[in-house]
């Protein structure tokens, strides 16, 4: 994720230091790409973190149910 925040970071960057207004937008655009994609990233994360949660109590549930 760190790398993935450098990129962003070098992107933008370049976007304000660019004179070309086609490069600029270009720059722009590749950099509301990547913090879409970072967005994305951090809701799979979430979702991969609340599954194995999910997961872990449904184990108990089925011991527990094995159990009586």
């Amino acid at each position: 994720m760190e790398m993935l925040e450098n990129c962003i970071d070098k992107i933008y960057e370049k976007a304000d230091l660019t004179d070309c207004d086609r490069d600029k937008e270009l720059y722009k655009s590749i950099y509301y790409h990547l913090c879409d994609y970072k967005d994305i990233l951090n809701k799979s994360i979430e979702l991969s973190n609340e599954i194995g949660e999910i997961s872990k109590r449904w184990e108990l549930v089925k011991k527990a149910n094995a159990l009586k």
